[in-house]
């Protein structure tokens, strides 16, 4: 009883509060009583009568901390966690005492102090030791209504870690009532050692110690404390930590690491003597030291324990005063940046982001300059990140931070010479195109997103990838040359950090439909979210602007309607063979000119006027024709019956062709359609075609010996399957080329489709005579086996 005392005496000796059972919700509620507890109310609260609270704030500060494991579900979440922080309270030296709750599932984990505390200093305290708790997967915080055992699951929807919120009490400066321990079902618990397991048990009150939380009766700068006030130190902390009990010498080795650093010989030396003290120390022992990582001990946690056992000199107090010149230069360096709530440092002379650990780490040199940065009212702050013009004045983070070069006066006409007679072969509008493209990259990077793209197609030494080497020239780090689709697409793309032109060297030629899609969205959305590693994503306007090159004939997969890429055939105008001395020699003028006068390219560019209009479609080619073609196998085979004037199968040539028919010749070309039905459907929405029946499907042709010995073609055949109507052969012809860019001849009218068998009844040694044949397949072709439909 006489500890109960002692923690009744330290609250509110004015008032007091009564429990009670709400008969409406079923909880247990506390009432005011303005007066003090008597013995009696004590006394009744103990044996199971009235069970009474108390306030713990007094004029705004209290002498207890109070840390409550609320387990609301009666689940049993709360034994764990409260063992947790019960192992950092001892190995930290901060005396404290566990009572379970007076509700039967939950424990409060009781701190005290001789003098009184501020609410803000007990948080302060609270979160110094949740933060402790060494786990890979828990993470404890202190909050004002608890909620045990959360799972927290990261961007992707995947467990991340449990969090435990941990009630702190007192809440604020007001009066903050708390359970009175050992009411209702409260009992006193204990942390029992046996062996190695540790488990909380109850005890009686007599076998609890009352003990207020070590503080420092006065301070010494850190410099001043000497070794004799340290080995007076280490005397006394050493009395925790018995010799002979092998598994202390870790502790103890921890917490003077924590305090003095790994690399201090004193508390080195004076831990190798103590430990040497021991029967069980053998040779090599002393090597544990350097494998000390004090993680949930704090540089205070040596002279509490010192304090506990005796110890009244001078604690280690606050460094030397930072000053603003420190603090001016550290802010000229480092910023927070407050992403979407997520905080993390940016240095600002680099351009690198740190999360909490690595800026910690990187800044450990001046960690006094660091710690009191981050309380420094004119501290540099930005709400994430933007790519905008030099003017932008709002509250992110500017990516964008200047040109990397001076634009400089000079002659600029091998430039102009390469992009109007090399690129474009002297068409002068491709070239406008062109120019004003890369011209709107250079003077606003910042500027939405064109919602067009450049691509080259040509052999090697052609000179095609010049041009994104004189963008690089005047953009420098503005631009990235990408050799590799997967790092472009892949989930972590922070190296799309800052940049606006996409440099693409045979990166996106063979991708998945998905990076198909990819390439799309970088071209023509408007936003673009970025997700770097281990930091928080965030979402700026999209100002990708793209230039693809490559070897292949096919430059980019692109539909029949597309809208976003200007595509270029580069031709060779090195007359030299690309790989011999003189092709170099050919080639030196126009490198020299980016290497040694970039700034000659960048005045070029910023002087060119821009129409964002024109690139806002892309400038249509022959080239682009051709890869509409070679994307496309429907359009392949659509350009095949325009010009032959004859649908697949259909051998009365009115126009209808079965959908199985066309499936196979698309199919045959690489098409990437999942059935006839859904080929079909693409025609009746690009092509207008209708839906048909009675539609002729050659099944097979067999090559017969007839009476006479002729070898004749035999046709197996149905014509009653479904399948498409085609617009007449005029307009479907314009409907083609109006999609490629191309004018087809062909007959006026649909004809006859002509199976594929002259050539093999002209080869037949028994002769034949080819039209005869086919007027035959054409007159007398019949199905010589029922074909019966499912």
């Amino acid at each position: 009883m006489k500890i109960i005392d002692q923690i009744v005496a330290l609250g509110d000796q004015e008032a007091h509060t009564e429990g009670w059972l709400d008969r409406k919700d079923g909880k247990f509620k506390y009432s005011k009583v303005n007066r003090a507890l008597t013995p009696e109310d004590i006394a009744a609260h103990l044996n199971g009568g009235t069970a009474r609270g108390m306030y713990l704030t007094t004029v705004g500060k209290s002498h207890c901390l109070v840390l409550d494991f609320d387990d609301h579900g009666k689940e049993g979440v709360a034994l764990g966690p409260t063992m947790a922080v019960a192992a950092v309270l001892e190995d930290h030296g901060i005396p404290h005492l566990i009572f379970r709750s007076g509700g039967g599932y939950g424990f409060h984990i009781w701190m005290f102090f001789e003098q009184p505390h501020s609410q803000k200093s007990l948080w302060a305290l609270a979160k110094d030791v949740l933060a402790s708790v060494d786990s890979d997967h828990e993470k404890f915080v202190p909050v004002a209504s608890g909620a045990l055992n959360q799972k927290k699951l990261d961007a992707r929807g995947k467990l991340s870690h449990i969090e435990h919120g941990v009630e702190v009490l007192p809440k604020g400066d007001d009066h903050q009532n708390v359970a009175i321990p050992c009411g209702r079902s409260s009992v006193p618990m204990h942390r029992v050692r046996n062996g190695s397991v540790v488990s909380l048990e109850e005890c009686s009150l007599d076998d609890l110690t009352f003990e207020f939380v070590p503080v420092a009766d006065h301070v010494a700068e850190p410099q001043n404390i000497d070794g004799a006030d340290k080995d007076a130190a280490f005397d006394c902390f050493i009395k925790n930590y018995p010799a002979d009990d092998y598994a202390k010498w870790g502790g103890a080795g921890l917490a003077l690491v924590a305090a003095f650093g790994k690399d201090d010989r004193w508390a080195r030396d004076r831990w190798v003597e103590w430990t040497k003290t021991s029967g069980k120390f053998k040779p090599g022992d002393e090597d544990q030291w350097d494998g000390f990582k004090p993680k949930k001990y704090s540089p205070l946690s040596f002279w509490r324990i010192a304090t506990r056992y005796g110890y009244r000199g001078p604690w280690p107090g606050k460094k030397k005063k930072v000053s603003d010149n420190d603090l001016d230069a550290f802010n000229d360096e480092w910023a927070l940046m407050n992403v979407e709530g997520k905080v993390e440092f940016l240095n600002t002379k680099t351009g690198n982001v740190s999360n909490t650990e690595s800026f910690n780490i990187l800044t450990e040199p001046v960690e006094n300059v660091r710690n009191a940065w981050k309380k420094w009212s004119r501290r540099r702050q930005f709400n994430g990140y933007t790519f905008a013009a030099p003017d932008y004045d709002g509250d992110k983070w500017n990516l964008f931070r200047g040109w990397p070069v001076e634009p400089t006066s000079g002659d600029a006409s091998l430039f102009e010479k390469y992009v109007v007679e090399m690129l474009c072969r002297g068409d002068v509008d491709l070239a406008h195109w062109v120019m004003t493209f890369i011209a709107d990259m250079v003077q606003e990077p910042w500027s939405p997103r064109p919602g067009s793209g450049l691509a080259m197609r040509g052999p090697q030494g052609s000179g095609k990838s010049f041009l994104g080497k004189c963008v690089k020239a005047a953009l420098g780090d503005l631009a990235l040359e990408v050799t590799n689709s997967a790092r472009v697409t892949q989930q972590f793309n922070d190296l799309l950090v800052g940049k606006t032109a996409l440099l693409c060297d045979e990166a996106f030629f063979t991708g998945s439909p998905q990076q198909q899609l990819m390439l799309k969205n970088l071209i023509t959305a408007d936003d673009w979210t970025f997700e770097p590693k281990n930091r928080k994503s965030f979402t700026t306007p999209n100002i990708f602007r793209m230039i693809a090159t490559t070897n292949n004939t096919h430059a980019v997969a692109i539909d029949n309607d597309d809208r976003r890429w200007t595509i270029i055939q580069s031709v060779p105008s090195c007359p030299h063979d690309p790989t011999s001395r003189a092709a170099r020699d050919w080639w030196a003028p126009f490198y020299r000119l980016i290497r040694d006068e970039p700034g000659v390219v960048l005045r070029y560019l910023l002087d060119y006027k821009v129409d964002k209009d024109l690139i806002g479609f892309p400038h249509f080619t022959e080239a682009k024709a051709e890869d509409k073609v070679s994307s496309d196998p429907l359009l392949q085979v659509l350009i095949h019956m325009v010009t032959t004037g004859a649908c697949p199968d259909d051998l009365r040539g009115d126009g209808r062709v079965a959908s199985g028919a066309l499936f196979e010749r698309v199919k045959e070309r690489g098409g990437k359609w999942s059935s006839p039905q859904s080929l079909a459907n693409d025609l009746r929405h690009r092509f207008g075609a209708t839906s048909a029946t009675g539609c002729v499907k050659i099944k097979r042709v067999d090559m017969r010996a007839d009476g006479n010995g002729v070898i004749t073609p035999v046709i197996t055949k149905r014509t009653d399957y479904d399948g498409l109507r085609m617009p007449p052969l005029a307009e479907l012809r314009a409907m083609v080329s109006g999609v490629t860019g191309q004018s087809y001849e062909g007959p006026d009218s649909w004809v006859a489709y002509e199976p594929d068998t002259a050539e093999h009844v002209e080869a037949d040694p028994n002769g034949g005579d080819a039209d005869a044949v086919e007027r035959y397949v054409l007159e007398r072709g019949k199905v010589e086996k029922e074909d019966i439909p499912f």
